[in-house]
């Protein structure tokens, strides 16, 4: 997505179904996991430690992770139109 990195992401007030995700121009993204958690290893994000960033994807301790691509697309999906950020 345009060269854009994630410089942190976390739970949002502690839903642990929903994360902040701020992107290296200020961006703030917000985004419900709900429709994820048909799959297993995002539904054990309940009981997992915070997410964490590698700047490319945001990722958990048991191996579930969602590019910058992914994480724009499930916000469209949320919105239902696209965010051209």
């Amino acid at each position: 997505m345009n060269g854009r990195k994630i410089i942190s992401a976390e739970i949002n007030d502690g839903n642990p179904n929903a994360i902040n995700v701020k992107l290296d121009n200020g961006v703030l993204l917000m985004l419900e996991l709900t429709p994820k958690l048909h799959d297993p290893k995002f539904a054990e994000i309940q009981t997992l430690h915070l997410p964490r960033t590698d700047g490319s994807r945001v990722y958990w301790t048991n191996g579930a992770s969602l590019s910058l691509d992914a994480l724009m697309a499930l916000l469209t999906d949320e919105t239902g139109s696209e965010n051209n950020t």
